[in-house]
């Protein structure tokens, strides 16, 4: 294809993407979907953070997730290892100025050791497998646990250990109620509890201890707790106000010129009064994510409007979950979602401009590969959950390729993630299930998948990407399975993974990426480094 058409062919997807965003502030986010159909351990995401590689880490119920944009690693409490998680209930995460992963789990914490890939459990004095609800670290470099035994900091890092809040505070005083669920550093340099019984905040004493001071949403009716007064998260507004995330009365606000808590509706005509709040979090524009057990809320800060976000099952860039669970902002300042039977949702305010494209008023995500068809009149389309479509310039869909149960000879999954032209003749299609062929001519597709007692079958069909070089081998790059080649002549695949004791072996089977550059060399990223394919050699260069 000539520069003239590539060139018109960019206007023409510019055309597409848009003119949509150009048309005004967008209603409303649209969403990508990270779930246990994509490798996510289990459904219900506690905790979000980032670390300094970029990488995403997703606490649920049963695992510790690592997401890279391409594939997710799984971590899990192993009884027969010493150095693993304490628990597979995850419910915090913390990435500190120092550029450590602290987990906090049902049955304690633990550090991610990136060196050995393996966790180190922290002691706790008198803390004994207690549940870790939050962590957060202050400006000097203080880590703090929250459990459902107190509050904690922590000590080291030879050895690192928790010890209790009552060390460190004027006449070892302590806050009303000990099951911390929230913590937060105001920009004073306060740090501030959310607890089962109301709000605490720590105030630092000239000689380093700290003066606890209890504040209630409403008088407690019980010894114990009243649910009402229960506050499971915290924010500052630009007033300097901190908004009050509670367990049955909606948001309540802290004016510390008033010194005291009430009730609080953030914006005329939005009721959130009965609402458990579970978490909320200001995005860049100064805007207030509110998480609930009934959907998302997007609040101004000066209160003058709000969006309310659900799930709505004929729009597939919706929330995937009513139930919010955990939201978190990252470097980019994309917003995650944590839902509690959805996974995660995943927001980017740069990307929507690309996002969608609805031919035939029709509306879906784009997974990523766009393919101008040999003569240039076209393009192919790789969608997130729609199957491969070949697209006229007008808009119109000439041919659409979707995955039927019934039918063997159709795409063997829906959720696309490469493809790779064969001149005009065909064109391969990689899923999250298995690699396809398309025959042009005949309209038939070949299916290629995994079969566990077939050393030369595919070694796994997570199929991430495509490539081929100059002497007409396809190579493919799987998730969990490495690299592989494809024989035409045979039908079979050639498998390189690591082999223990051989350095010229592929360094892991999570491959990330793969390029062949200008001199036909095979590069392939993996999460243990890059690796350079020796030309005519099955053997590889590790860096």
């Amino acid at each position: 294809m000539n520069a003239q058409t590539s060139a018109g062919w960019l206007c023409i997807l510019c055309l597409f993407f848009l003119i949509p965003f150009c048309q005004g502030q967008m209603t409303k986010p649209a969403f990508s979907h990270l779930s246990v159909d994509e490798g996510l351990s289990q459904s219900s995401v506690y905790a979000i953070t980032q670390d300094r590689k970029g990488f995403i880490w997703l606490g649920t119920r049963d695992g510790l997730n690592r997401y890279d944009s391409r594939q997710v690693v799984v971590y899990r409490n192993q009884p027969t290892r010493r150095k693993n998680l304490p628990s597979n209930t995850i419910n915090a995460l913390l990435h500190d100025s120092q550029g450590r992963l602290w987990v906090g789990t049902s049955k304690g914490l633990a550090l991610y050791k990136s060196e050995g890939d393996d966790f180190e459990r922290i002691s706790a004095q008198g803390l004994p497998d207690s549940t870790i609800l939050s962590i957060t670290e202050d400006r000097r470099h203080r880590v703090w646990a929250g459990t459902s035994k107190g509050l904690y900091q922590l000590e080291g890092p030879k050895p690192y250990r928790l010890k209790p809040l009552r060390n460190y505070t004027y006449q070892r005083t302590e806050p009303s109620h000990p099951n911390t669920r929230a913590l937060f550093e105001d920009r004073q340099g306060n740090l501030w509890l959310g607890t089962s019984l109301g709000l605490t905040q720590l105030k630092v004493r000239t000689n380093g201890q700290f003066d606890v001071q209890d504040y209630f949403l409403q008088p407690a009716d019980s010894v114990y707790h009243n649910l009402s007064n229960g506050i499971n998260t915290i924010a500052q507004d630009p007033q300097g106000r901190l908004w009050l995330g509670t367990d049955r009365k909606g948001i309540a606000v802290f004016d510390p010129r008033l010194g005291r808590i009430s009730s609080w509706n953030p914006v005329p005509g939005l009721d959130l009064s009965t609402q458990t709040i579970r978490t909320i979090q200001p995005d860049r524009s100064g805007h207030f994510w509110i998480g609930t057990l009934s959907g998302l809320y997007v609040v101004a800060s000066d209160g003058s409007w709000f969006k309310t976000l659900t799930n709505e099952p004929t729009d597939a860039e919706s929330l995937s979950d009513n139930s919010v669970r955990s939201i978190f902002r990252d470097r980019d300042g994309s917003i995650w979602v944590g839902t509690y039977y959805g996974g995660v949702d995943f927001y980017s305010p740069y990307a929507r401009q690309f996002g969608s494209f609805g031919p035939l008023g029709e509306t879906f995500k784009i997974a990523g590969p766009i393919l101008p068809s040999i003569d240039g009149r076209q393009i192919w389309l790789g969608t997130e959950d729609r199957g491969v479509m070949l697209i006229n310039a007008n808009r119109s869909v000439a041919r659409h390729y979707r995955h039927d149960p019934k039918d063997p000879n159709s795409l063997s999954n829906d959720k696309v993630k490469c493809l790779l032209a064969e001149g005009n003749q065909g064109l391969w299609i990689g899923t999250l299930k298995g690699l396809n062929y398309l025959d042009l001519r005949t309209q038939v597709i070949t299916r290629f998948l995994h079969e566990p007692n077939n050393p030369h079958s595919l070694p796994n069909d997570r199929i991430y990407d495509l490539k081929r070089d100059t002497q007409g081998k396809l190579w493919i790059l799987t998730n969990l399975g490495g690299l592989c080649a494809f024989d035409p002549k045979n039908r079979s695949f050639e498998s390189y993974v690591p082999r223990a004791g051989q350095h010229t072996s592929l360094s892991s089977r999570n491959a990330t990426c793969l390029l062949l550059d200008y001199q036909q060399q095979l590069w392939v990223g993996t999460t243990s480094g890059l690796n350079r394919k020796l030309p005519g050699r099955d053997a590889f260069v590790r860096y």
